[in-house]
C-alpha cells in the first residue's frame, strides 16, 4: 500500500544532503518636505525568502523529513509626517503595516503518499517530515501613533496614543494524507501511532492594542524630574471559521468570540537626576517604572476551540504479523486488533471548552514587569568620569496550567533501581520520587489556566550591579572598561498535578529539584582603547 514503512532507514550515500537557501530585499527610503513645517518620510521594505533546505547537517533527520520555507510576501512599510507649527509646539503621526508569511513545503522526492517515522532509540526521523505549516501560515500588523510636544524653559512635555492590530493565520497538515499518522519505531520495529486532528486552521486576532500616555521633563535647578503615565488596552479574539470533516474529525465550526483576553494596565514611570554640587560633575540618578510583558496571541489560541481540543494523542501499536500496517479499526479508539487505546479519551472531539480559562487571566492585567534603577556618575578629572548602579526587577502575575481532572492524589508513586555500574551515580540504589498517573485515570483531561498564586508563591526577580570608567586622554585617544554582575532567581516551588512537580503554562514539568533556580555571574562589560 502506498507510504508502507521499510524496516529500518537505509541512507543513500550516492545522494548527499546540501543546504540552498536564498534571499531577496527590495527596500525604498525617501523623505519630502512638502512645506517648510510639514515633511512627510516612507520606507519600505519588501521581502522574498526561501528557506530552500533545512537542517541537513543536525543528524536529527534524514533530509526528506527536514522541510523547506517559502517566506512570502514578507515586508514592512511604514510612514511618518512631522510638523513644528511653531518653536514651542510639534505634531506628529505615523502609520505602518507588517506582514511575513511562513509556509512550509516538502523536500524534493517526497510524495503525499509518504509517511514520517521516528526511530526512537536514536531520536532519528526519515520518510517524511513530522507536519507543516501548509497551505496557510500568515501574520500581520498595522499600527497607528499620533503624539504632541510642547516644550517651555524649563518643561518638555509630551503626550499622544498608539494603535496596533495584528492577525495570525496557520494551517497545519501532515504528509501523508490518507490518515494523516506519523509512526514510531523502536529498533526498526513499529512501537506507536501518532495521531494529529486534521484539518487544522487556527486564528487570532489582535482587535485593539491602545497606549495613551503623557510625560515631562522637568527641571528644578538642579534637579531634573523626568514623570510619565501610560495607559494600556489589549483585546483579541478570533473570527467565526468552519473546518470539513477529516479522517478522525467531524465539521467543525466556531463564532466569533472578542474580548480574550481583555486587558487594561497603568503603568507609572518617573526617574529624577540632581546635579549634586552644582557643578556638573555629580549627579545621582534614579528611576522606577512598571512595564508590560510583549502581547502575545498565546492566550487566544489556547481558548481558541480548534486548538483547545485535543488535537494530537498517540496509541501502543503491536505489529504481531510482522506486515507494518495497523490492522485494527483506526476510528475506534478503545483496544482493537494491534492497537492499543488512545492516550486521551478526547482526542478529535470538538470541545469548545477543552481549556478553561479563570476569569483573572482572561481580565485585568496582563503579567508585568516592575524596574529599578539607581547610579552615581562622577567626573574624576578632565575626560575621565566613573559610574556605579544598581539594578533591581521582577515579574508579577503568572498563569499555571493544570489539569481540573487531576490532582496530585491521581498518581502512583513508583522506584527504579540503578545499574549496578561504578561509574554511574547512585550505583545498584533504589531510587523513587517517579509518579505515573493511575490506570483507571489514564487519559483523562480537563485543563484550565489559572493565576499560579493559587497553589502556591511564584516570583522571579533580579539584582544586579555595575561599575564603569569611560575616559579621553591626550591625541583623541579613549579607554573605557567596566563590570557588570547579579542574580537571577525563578521560583516557582508548588504543585498543580504531579507531586513535587511543578507544572507551567505551557505544561512543562523541571522537576522538584529545578523548580527553584538562582543564577549568578559577572561580566567583564568592555575594556577599549581607541
Amino acid at each position: 500500500m502506498p507510504g508502507t514503512p521499510t524496516i529500518a532507514f537505509e541512507p543513500d550515500t550516492s545522494r548527499p544532503a546540501a543546504s540552498f537557501d536564498w534571499f531577496r530585499t527590495h527596500s525604498l527610503r525617501t523623505t519630502v518636505q512638502v512645506t517648510p513645517k510639514h515633511r512627510v518620510a516612507v520606507f519600505a521594505d519588501i521581502q522574498k525568502n526561501c528557506r530552500c533546505t533545512t537542517g541537513p547537517f543536525t543528524g536529527a533527520n534524514a533530509i526528506e523529513s527536514e522541510r523547506g520555507w517559502d517566506f512570502w510576501p514578507s515586508g514592512v512599510v511604514h510612514g511618518t509626517w512631522t510638523a513644528p507649527l511653531t518653536s514651542h509646539l510639534m505634531l506628529e503621526a505615523g502609520a505602518g503595516w507588517q506582514t511575513a508569511n511562513w509556509v512550509n513545503f516538502a523536500e524534493a522526492g517526497v510524495t503525499r503518499d509518504d509517511r514520517s517515522i521516528l526511530e526512537t532509540s536514536t531520536n532519528f526521523r526519515y520518510g517524511a517530515t513530522i507536519s507543516l505549516t501548509a497551505p496557510i501560515a500568515r501574520t500581520g500588523r498595522s499600527s497607528q501613533r499620533f503624539a504632541l510636544s510642547y516644550i517651555t524653559g524649563s518643561h518638555v512635555f509630551k503626550a499622544g496614543v498608539t494603535n496596533e492590530q495584528a492577525f495570525n493565520d496557520e494551517s497545519r497538515s501532515r504528509n501523508n494524507q490518507v490518515d494523516g499518522l506519523n509512526y514510531d519505531f523502536l529498533n526498526g520495529r513499529p512501537l506507536r501511532l501518532q495521531y494529529q486532528a486534521q484539518p487544522f486552521f487556527q486564528q487570532e486576532r489582535q482587535n485593539a492594542e491602545i497606549g495613551v500616555f503623557v510625560q515631562d521633563a522637568w527641571t528644578i535647578n538642579r534637579l531634573t524630574l523626568n514623570l510619565g503615565l501610560r495607559f494600556d488596552y489589549l483585546t483579541m479574539g478570533y473570527p467565526s471559521a468552519d473546518l470539513p470533516a477529516g479522517p478522525f474529525v467531524p465539521a467543525r465550526h466556531v463564532d466569533e468570540l472578542k474580548g480574550v483576553p481583555e486587558w487594561s494596565d497603568i503603568n507609572p514611570r518617573v526617574g529624577a537626576a540632581l546635579d549634586i554640587f552644582g557643578n556638573g560633575r555629580t549627579a545621582v540618578k534614579v528611576s522606577v517604572g512598571r512595564y508590560n510583558q510583549l502581547s502575545r496571541s498565546d492566550m487566544t489560541r489556547r481558548f481558541h476551540p480548534f486548538s483547545s481540543s485535543v488535537n494530537t494523542a498517540f496509541r501502543n501499536w503491536d505489529d504481531r504479523n510482522g506486515n507494518f500496517i495497523p490492522d485494527c479499526d483506526l476510528a475506534n479508539f478503545a483496544q482493537n486488533g494491534e492497537c492499543g487505546p488512545i492516550s486521551n479519551q478526547n482526542f478529535g472531539k470538538f470541545i469548545p471548552s477543552a481549556t478553561l480559562f479563570d476569569n483573572s487571566v482572561i481580565k485585568g492585567n496582563r503579567d508585568f514587569l516592575w524596574d529599578v534603577n539607581a547610579e552615581i556618575e562622577h567626573e574624576v578629572m578632565s575626560g575621565l568620569s566613573v559610574n556605579f548602579g544598581y539594578n533591581h526587577n521582577w515579574d508579577g502575575n503568572f498563569t499555571v496550567l493544570e489539569n481540573a481532572l487531576l490532582g496530585p492524589q491521581s498518581y502512583d508513586e513508583f522506584c527504579i533501581t540503578v545499574p549496578t555500574e561504578p561509574r554511574l551515580p547512585n550505583s545498584g540504589k533504589e531510587l523513587c520520587g517517579y509518579y505515573d498517573v493511575k490506570p483507571q485515570l489514564f487519559g483523562q483531561a480537563q485543563l484550565r489556566v489559572t493565576n499560579s498564586k493559587e497553589f502556591g508563591k511564584q516570583q522571579r526577580y533580579w539584582d544586579g550591579i555595575w561599575v564603569g570608567a569611560n575616559g579621553r586622554l591626550p591625541k583623541g585617544i579613549t579607554v573605557g572598561g567596566g563590570l557588570d554582575m547579579g542574580r537571577q532567581v525563578d521560583d516557582r516551588c508548588y504543585t498543580s498535578d504531579i507531586p513535587n512537580q511543578p507544572g507551567d503554562i505551557n505544561g512543562a514539568n523541571p522537576g522538584g529539584p529545578f523548580c527553584h533556580i538562582e543564577t549568578s555571574w559577572a561580566n567583564l562589560l568592555d575594556i577599549r582603547i581607541r
